[in-house]
């Protein structure tokens, strides 16, 4: 069942597939990249990747240059499950980011292992 939402059918003529170039495959997919799947992802021309394979691209790296990131600056993706519509990204800035960590400190205080909080859409939830 798991499988079958991401490979079958699978179509780059899809209209939702057709900016798809690379595909990373993480957590329990990781280990459980198919011949199958190589086989669909040749076929619509995605490049097909398991998360250690970009680890250890990342080890093959001789010298790693750092870029002081803007404060709009994407900082990661946080998937929705599509509660309004359908499932999407949503990218979070590092301005968004200190923003939830400065308003936290500001209104709350010190956040430790013995506080519980209320978290809400989509910032605190990566903040969390």
């Amino acid at each position: 069942m798991k499988h079958k939402v991401l490979w079958g059918p699978v179509s780059k003529n899809d209209k939702k597939m057709k900016s798809l170039e690379n595909l990373i495959v993480f957590g329990e997919w990781d280990k459980e990249i198919t011949d199958k799947m190589r086989e669909v992802a040749v076929n619509n021309d995605i490049k097909l990747y398991s998360f250690n394979d970009i680890v250890e691209k990342g080890r093959q790296v001789e010298e790693r240059k750092f870029v002081q990131p803007s404060e709009d600056d994407v900082f990661m993706m946080s998937y929705t499950s599509g509660t309004t519509g359908n499932p999407k990204g949503v990218k979070l800035t590092h301005k968004m980011l200190v923003g939830t960590a400065y308003a936290v400190r500001n209104r709350v205080g010190k956040v430790d292992h013995t506080d519980s909080y209320l978290s809400y859409l989509p910032s605190a939830h990566v903040f969390e």
